[in-house]
């Protein structure tokens, strides 16, 4: 991703739509990264708190994702759509 990624959702005209690499099967490789962690870190932990720490983190993610793809959809169109079609987001469906 190198240049393209950025820490703010923001839509810039010098960005491209990267497709390969990991982004080739999923559009959010970074949050399911983050996601997979705190499973983990919930796994090594055995409490209920680990439950609910996921559960707080993949909400927000989910929410994060559906904005960013409502965004993706306005600024690329039938490229993002297509990709969509061919890649998952978190799980295949969502958004």
């Amino acid at each position: 991703m190198g240049a393209n990624w950025s820490g703010a959702v923001t839509v810039e005209q010098s960005r491209s739509l990267i497709r390969s690499g990991r982004y080739h099967y999923g559009r959010d490789a970074i949050d399911t990264g983050i996601l997979l962690a705190f499973i983990g870190a919930a796994l090594a932990w055995a409490e209920w708190r680990g439950l609910l720490a996921v559960l707080l983190v993949a909400v927000t993610l989910i929410i994060k994702l559906c904005c960013e793809e409502r965004w993706m959809l306005a600024y690329v169109g039938d490229v993002y759509s297509e990709y969509r079609k061919a890649s998952w987001a978190l799980l295949r469906g969502l958004c």
